[in-house]
């Protein structure tokens, strides 16, 4: 895996949050897109409950 991409971002100050989040859609659930958009929420929760910003744990969702 290359992630050369990642290395100015060592240069910056912190903080910083590394998340994953499993963007697959099961085809047997009835509404996938509400359950994305449900794990979105549930990972921007979990970030701002660890004290990421509001701004920062909001842009999450265009990434």
């Amino acid at each position: 895996m290359r992630l050369s991409f990642l290395e100015p971002l060592c240069n910056q100050p912190g903080p910083f949050a590394s998340v994953y989040l499993d963007t697959s859609r099961d085809a047997a659930v009835e509404h996938p897109d509400a359950v994305m958009e449900l794990r979105w929420r549930h990972l921007r929760d979990a970030l701002m409950s660890e004290g990421a910003h509001t701004s920062g744990a909001c842009r999450t969702r265009c990434r």
